[in-house]
C-alpha cells in the first residue's frame, strides 16, 4: 500500500498558483483598459472641456465680508468670565437673526433694492467662529459693490434693532467692515475643470468594464482556454491588407513580417504537439473554425507554406466541397480534385494534386462542387484517400466547412490525426466557440489547439517581431513552446477520450489560466 505524505511543496504549489491567478486577473483588468483606453481618454478630455467651458461662462461671482463682535453684560470691575460666556452664547442668537425677514426688511429699505427674502437669503452667508465672540457675515452677489453694500448694511440694521429692544443682552460692533472684492470667488475654473476631468475618467473606465462584460466574443487566449480549457497554439495578427472575400493574403512567404511570425509559432506549437503521435507515414491535421469567413483557409494555407519552408513535403487537401477556396491563393485550376477521386473507384490521388511555386508544397483542390457534399465524404473512399495522401507527405493538412454550418467537419474529424480549430478574434462569440468545440468533442475530435486569428495589434504587443527575431527560414531544430503544459500526444478517433468544454456559465466563474485535468 502506498501512503502519501502531505509535504510543503503542494503548500508552495499552491500559493505560486493562487499567485499567478492573481496576477493574471491584474493582467486581464489592465488589458481592459488598454482596449478601451479612447474612450477612457476621450470622455476625460470631453468632460474637462465641458466643465472648463461651462466655467468661463458663468457670471462672476464676487463675495464680500465683514466682521462682527459682540460683548455681553459687562459689571463695574470690567468684563468678566460669565459676561463672555454669555456673549459667545449670544453670538449664535444673533447669527440667527442675520437671516431673519427684518434684516432683509431693513437692507431693502436702506439700499432700495428689490430682492426677496428668499433671494436675500441665497446671498447672506453668517458664519459665527466657534469658541470666539464673533459673526462672519458674507455676502455674494455677481455686482462687487453691492455685494460690499450689504455686508456693511446689515450689522447697522442688526445693531440698529438691538439698539431699539426694551431689553439689550448685548453691545454689537463691527470689528472689521467690508471691503469691496476684486477677486471672484466663483466659479472655480482650475477645481471644476479637475474635478469634471476625474469624473470623465471614471464614467470612461466603468463604461469600458460595462461594454467588456456586454461584449462575450473571444478576445485573448485566456478567453479560449477558458471556455474550452484548449491550449491556444498562436495568436496571428490582422493583416493590414486584406485579399479576396475578405481574408489576409499569403504572408508565410514574407521573411520578418509580424504575421509570418505568427504562423511560424504556429507551425512549431503544432510540431511540438504532434511530434509524438508519428505514424509510419505523414501526420493528417484538420482545420476547421465555428462559423464563416473567420481565416480558416488562409491560416492552412500559410501553415502549409511555412511547413515547406522547412524542408517538410506538404499536401494540402480542400475539403470544403461547397464553397472551395484554396485554390486561389494559390492561383491553380478547380476544375479536378477530391471530389473526382471520391467519386472515382481506385482512384490515384497524384492524378489530381497540383504543384505550386512553394518548393515541398502541393494542392489537391476540391474540384466540382458536388450535390452531396456530406454523403460524398462520409464514404468509405474518403479513408482511403486519406492513407494514400499520408504516405506522400510530411504533413497533410485538410480544409473544412466550419463546424457549426455542416456536418462535414465532424465527419471529417473522426478520420485525422489532430484538429486545430481557428477562431477569430473579436468576431466569434463565446456561446458559439463553446459550441463548436462541443461540437468536435461529441464525435471525439482529436484537437490540439486554438489558433486566435485576426488579432489587433496593440503597443507592447509582438514587439519582438519588428526586430527580426524568429525570421529565420532555416530547418533548424526549433524550440519547444510555452504552454504552460505539454500534451503529451495527440490522440486519433480510435479510442480518443473527448474532452468535455467548459459551458458558458461555467466559463464566466472559472480563473482564465486554469486548465482541466484529465
Amino acid at each position: 500500500m502506498i501512503v502519501e505524505i502531505p509535504c510543503r511543496v503542494s503548500l508552495i504549489e499552491r500559493r505560486i498558483v493562487e499567485e499567478q491567478s492573481q496576477s493574471s486577473a491584474v493582467r486581464r483588468y489592465l488589458a481592459v483598459i488598454q482596449r478601451w483606453l479612447w474612450l477612457i481618454v476621450l470622455t476625460t478630455l470631453v468632460a474637462a472641456a465641458a466643465a472648463y467651458v461651462a466655467s468661463r461662462l458663468s457670471t462672476p461671482i464676487y463675495e464680500a465680508s465683514s466682521i462682527l463682535l459682540v460683548n455681553g453684560g459687562e459689571t463695574a470691575a470690567g468684563p468678566d468670565y460669565n459676561g463672555v460666556l454669555m456673549s459667545e452664547r449670544l453670538v449664535g442668537t444673533y447669527s440667527q437673526l442675520l437671516k431673519g425677514p427684518p434684516i432683509y426688511e431693513g437692507i431693502r429699505a436702506l439700499l432700495k433694492l428689490n430682492f426677496s427674502d428668499a433671494q436675500m437669503d441665497r446671498m447672506i452667508i453668517v458664519e459665527p467662529v466657534r469658541d470666539t465672540q464673533l459673526i462672519t457675515l458674507k455676502v455674494r452677489s455677481a455686482d462687487a459693490g453691492l455685494a460690499a453694500r450689504i455686508a456693511n448694511t446689515a450689522p447697522q440694521v442688526l445693531i440698529q434693532q438691538n439698539f431699539q429692544a426694551s431689553a439689550r443682552l448685548a453691545s454689537i460692533i463691527v470689528a472689521q467692515p467690508a471691503k469691496t472684492p476684486t477677486v471672484p470667488v466663483l466659479p472655480r475654473t482650475l477645481l471644476n475643470t479637475l474635478l469634471a476631468a476625474f469624473s470623465g475618467m471614471v464614467i470612461g473606465v466603468g463604461s469600458a468594464f460595462l461594454f467588456e462584460y456586454a461584449d462575450d466574443t473571444i478576445k485573448s487566449p485566456s478567453d479560449v482556454e477558458r471556455i474550452s480549457h484548449l491550449p491556444t497554439l498562436a495568436s496571428v495578427l490582422r493583416s493590414a491588407h486584406m485579399g479576396a472575400q475578405g481574408e489576409e493574403p499569403l504572408v508565410a512567404l514574407r521573411g520578418k513580417s509580424p504575421l509570418a511570425e505568427g504562423y511560424r509559432e504556429l507551425r512549431t506549437n503544432m510540431q511540438f504537439l504532434t511530434k509524438s503521435d508519428v505514424k509510419a507515414g505523414g501526420q493528417v491535421l484538420m482545420i476547421t473554425s465555428s462559423q464563416p469567413l473567420e481565416g480558416k483557409t488562409t491560416t492552412l494555407a500559410n501553415l502549409g507554406v511555412s511547413l515547406a519552408r522547412i524542408g517538410r513535403q506538404v499536401i494540402l487537401v480542400d475539403a470544403d466541397l461547397r464553397r472551395p477556396a484554396l485554390h486561389r491563393p494559390f492561383g491553380l485550376r478547380n476544375q479536378m480534385g477530391l471530389t473526382t477521386l471520391l467519386m472515382k473507384r481506385k482512384a490515384d490521388p497524384n492524378e489530381a494534386i497540383q504543384e505550386t511555386s512553394v518548393k515541398g508544397l502541393r494542392v489537391l483542390t476540391a474540384g466540382p462542387i458536388p450535390a452531396n457534399p456530406a454523403e460524398l465524404l462520409d464514404s468509405p473512399e474518403t479513408p482511403a484517400i486519406i492513407e494514400e495522401l499520408r504516405g506522400l507527405a510530411d504533413y497533410v493538412l485538410i480544409d473544412t466547412p466550419p463546424a457549426l454550418s455542416v456536418t462535414d467537419a465532424s465527419i471529417l474529424a473522426q478520420k485525422v490525426d489532430g484538429v486545430l480549430l481557428v477562431a477569430e478574434m473579436g468576431r466569434v462569440r463565446s456561446d458559439v466557440f463553446w459550441h463548436a468545440v462541443a461540437a468536435l468533442e461529441k464525435v471525439r475530435a482529436p484537437i490540439i489547439g486554438v489558433v486566435l486569428n485576426k488579432v489587433r495589434a496593440r503597443p507592447g504587443s509582438y514587439g519582438y517581431y519588428h526586430y527580426g527575431y524568429g525570421a529565420s527560414e532555416e530547418p533548424a531544430a526549433e524550440k519547444p513552446p510555452s504552454l504552460g503544459k505539454r500534451i503529451s500526444s495527440v490522440t486519433t478517433a480510435a479510442g480518443s477520450t473527448a474532452r468535455k468544454p467548459a459551458t458558458p456559465a461555467q466559463a464566466t466563474t472559472q480563473s482564465a489560466g486554469k486548465r482541466e485535468q484529465k
